[in-house]
């Protein structure tokens, strides 16, 4: 679990102080009698209305899935880079910046014939099938996939029942009005 931070709706000022006003704190006839009181009430009242109005979100680190070409050269590279990058994001300072920059290239540098290597090998290694090769060479271009259409996605037969039910809805809402032939003329602009 990451490190949690108020969610990012906006808060309602109003709904905020009217319930801060119904709160133990804000009533005059129930005032605490020591400081310990007051502190205790404070807390108590406003952690409750943060956490209705503002409630924490719980974040996690997000993974990048590594490429199977990368050794242990590339993921110190990677880890220097991420340590450039926020002392650089810290500092703001145009030399932690070029740094930065500069190790960037150099990891670049490095990772490209790793990856061209691991490829041509990959290639050479299934250039005896065809079915192989393709498969091969697909997965390496992020083109081979599975076959079945992403849920999220909707298909051919869903869009064209959309469309249809949209142009049937817009007949019936304007079936029975008059077809207007002409326009209105625009207003002459003198400049």
């Amino acid at each position: 679990m990451g490190r949690g931070r108020p969610s990012d709706k906006s808060i309602d000022s109003d709904a905020f102080r009217t319930a801060l006003l119904k709160t133990d704190l804000c009533d005059a006839e129930k005032r605490p009698t020591t400081s310990d009181e007051y502190f205790d009430r404070y807390d108590r009242v406003l952690r409750t209305l943060a956490d209705e109005f503002a409630p924490v979100l719980r974040l996690g680190r997000r993974r990048q899935r590594l490429a199977q070409w990368m050794d242990a050269e590339c993921f110190r590279l990677r880890r220097q880079s991420r340590r450039l990058e926020k002392h650089y994001r810290r500092s703001q300072a145009e030399g932690d910046r070029l740094e930065w920059i500069l190790h960037e290239r150099k990891r670049h540098d490095t990772y490209r014939p790793k990856e061209f290597a691991y490829r041509n090998l990959r290639l050479s290694a299934d250039a005896s099938s065809s079915k192989k090769l393709w498969r091969t060479l697909g997965s390496l271009m992020g083109s081979y996939k599975s076959k079945q259409p992403s849920k999220s996605r909707p298909t051919a037969q869903q869009l064209l029942d959309f469309f249809n039910a949209k142009v049937d809805a817009v007949r019936q809402s304007t079936g029975n009005l008059q077809a207007q032939s002409t326009l209105q003329p625009s207003p002459i602009i003198l400049l």
